[in-house]
């Protein structure tokens, strides 16, 4: 009358995503800068801009918007640095060996994606590609 009737058991697997740095490092000169833009930073930015961050990418953003986003990603973790100072930073930078094109693919693109503009694995690929293009330059 009654069968027994087998239990099936489903196992599920919670996919397990790879955590984000929580920052992204900037060295000028003997001092280590870390960068990460917050939301109400990336607010600020797209309300001065006018556009979405992402369409900055599309070329290389003036230098004055380059400084505004290394501006604004130091608040978190470097209190009181002015935009005058990060002009000054970006000339010592520069003054030191680096370029503006530089500026974007070592330090915005990986501050994009410690800031949650792209997926981690996006990122990786993203630099994979940066050095490639960096070893055919």
């Amino acid at each position: 009358m009654f069968e027994e009737q087998e239990e099936k058991v489903v196992e599920t697997k919670e996919e397990v995503k790879p955590k984000r740095r929580p920052y992204v490092s900037w060295t000028v000169g003997d001092t280590e800068y870390k960068l990460k833009l917050t939301t109400d930073g990336i607010c600020q930015l797209e309300k001065t801009t006018k556009c979405n961050l992402l369409t900055l990418l599309d070329t290389i953003p003036a230098l004055n918007v380059m400084c505004g986003i290394i501006h604004v990603s130091l608040h978190r973790y470097h209190h009181g640095i002015s935009f005058k100072d990060v002009k000054e930073l970006v000339d010592k930078y520069i003054d030191e060996g680096g370029s503006q094109l530089e500026l974007v693919t070592n330090v915005l693109l990986p501050l994009f994606e410690v800031s949650g503009f792209f997926s981690v694995e996006m990122g990786q690929t993203m630099s994979e590609n940066v050095e490639m293009a960096k070893a055919n330059i």
